[in-house]
């Protein structure tokens, strides 16, 4: 179970029936969790710096920014009013032995 720097933003102008506010997931995992917090404790500034010049002309506010899981992210998300079927999951891959 990989964790991936996780960002929750915030979408003023999305109109009614949409929750204005979600995590995303840079695509990058982190084997572990200690990993990502690490990169997070060191790169924060430089991280909303990037986010914020990706969504340049959309306004937006950085809420939050956490390492999670992609479930993790599923469960929050879901919480927030965001349908299961607009979220990606991958598909578990099966533990098969290597021979």
């Amino acid at each position: 179970m990989g964790y991936f720097i996780s960002i929750l933003l915030f979408f003023p102008l999305i109109p009614p029936g949409i929750p204005k506010d979600g995590w995303v997931q840079w695509e990058f995992e982190f084997p572990n969790k200690a990993t990502c917090e690490q990169l997070l404790y060191e790169e924060r500034p430089r991280i909303i710096d990037i986010i914020n010049k990706q969504l340049r002309g959309v306004p937006h506010e950085v809420i939050d920014i956490q390492c999670m899981t992609i479930e993790e992210v599923v469960v929050a998300n879901t919480e927030l009013g965001h349908k299961p079927e607009w979220q990606m999951i991958p598909k578990k891959k099966p533990n098969k032995p290597m021979i």
